[in-house]
């Protein structure tokens, strides 16, 4: 993780409280946290805080909590948590991604490697079109291929634009232009000769992706003695208190009728928990929602919390340090935490008590002067 990576007074803070919560996690499962935390996967790393975060906070509410106890379906949720004869088992779930898309990633990492090390004074790299095949392919030859095509180019008009470059072999498809240095390389930035990468984009829908977040955990284990609460981290940019509405309880909607009116606005329904007279996943207690969750904003965000309507748990019998949600018929905050997360967690108020977390790079800079 990056807070793993960083030096100064600031990030020292950050790991001695980091550690001081995974010391209290059983040590059986430290190997594996530690090694997701070293992983260099960001997504594997934030995940593997979110448990040890998630650990931290049910001790905190006063719960014994026992790791991964294997239920009657032979898998096991990541926590079975127990506080004056309630019982609730919590299992960890966050945005990932697939082997697939990471062995995509990481060829499509080794062709830019390859292209950043062509060697022309005159002009840069632009990736016009990309097309990653199922297979890695021979970079070097590629990146030769480039190097010898740029230089064909010779001294000619450098703003004439040239017949663009276009490699394939097993399902991949690369079209390279030649764009115009307006300076020379800079050595210091080491080789770098991509001057445009491939734009990349689509159009996301945040409530299939909250629902995919969360779905596939509700019927995981079977019949369980206590209510399963997903416990969810996810990106604040994507994932707002109106999109998780509409995952659990439905999208709203409005129609307008042929003179123009507008009908009230209704409920659909179609969200994973169904609706009035058909509930569905009445097992789940309900969804605890952690926005980007990190070491370092500890004292900086609260747990939401959205509680199943049938019957589901109220946040009050959890935890004092959550917000809960209610739907109203937007998403709408109905109790904040009754605590601070300073209190909460016995740190100071500002913690880290460093304020800025770049003082030894800067301190290093002024004294290099």
């Amino acid at each position: 993780m990056f807070f793993d990576r960083v030096e100064g007074p600031f990030w020292d803070e950050v790991r001695q409280v980091a550690d001081d919560f995974l010391s209290h996690v059983p040590k059986q499962a430290h190997k594996d946290i530690v090694e997701r935390w070293r992983s260099g996967d960001d997504a594997a790393g934030t995940s593997a805080w979110w448990e040890v975060y998630l650990h931290e906070w049910l001790i905190r509410s006063g719960f014994a909590v026992q790791l991964h106890e294997v239920q009657s379906n032979g898998r096991a949720p990541d926590f079975k948590a127990e506080r004056d004869g309630l019982t609730i088992y919590v299992e960890a779930t966050g945005p990932g991604v697939s082997r697939t898309q990471r062995a995509q990633g990481n060829r499509q990492e080794d062709l830019y490697k390859q292209l950043n090390q062509v060697r022309n004074d005159r002009y840069f790299l632009w990736i016009k079109r990309l097309e990653v095949g199922s297979a890695p392919i021979r970079y070097k030859g590629w990146r030769a291929a480039a190097e010898r095509w740029l230089n064909d180019l010779g001294d000619g008009d450098p703003e004439a634009p040239a017949e663009p470059l276009v490699l394939k072999a097993d399902g991949w498809v690369v079209e390279l232009a030649a764009m115009p240095r307006r300076a020379p390389a800079d050595p210091d930035l080491g080789p770098r000769s991509i001057g445009v990468y491939p734009m990349e984009g689509g159009v996301r829908d945040d409530v299939a992706a909250a629902k995919r977040l969360v779905g596939s955990k509700r019927t995981a284990y079977g019949d369980l003695d206590g209510p399963l609460v997903v416990a969810a981290w996810c990106h604040g940019i994507f994932y707002r208190p109106d999109e998780w509405r509409a995952a659990l309880l439905g999208s709203i909607v409005s129609s307008y009728t042929a003179n123009g009116t507008i009908e009230p606005v209704r409920r659909e329904y179609d969200g994973l928990w169904g609706g009035p007279g058909a509930w569905k996943d009445t097992h789940v207690g309900g969804i605890l929602i952690g926005v980007d969750p990190s070491p370092h904003s500890i004292t900086r965000s609260i747990p939401q919390w959205w509680a199943h309507p049938a019957g589901g748990l109220q946040g009050t019998q959890i935890s004092a340090f959550l917000e809960a949600y209610v739907d109203a018929p937007h998403a709408e905050l109905a109790a904040s935490a009754s605590v601070t997360p300073s209190d909460f967690f016995g740190l100071s108020d500002p913690w880290p008590a460093v304020e800025d977390p770049w003082s030894r790079r800067r301190d290093h800079g002024q004294h290099a002067e």
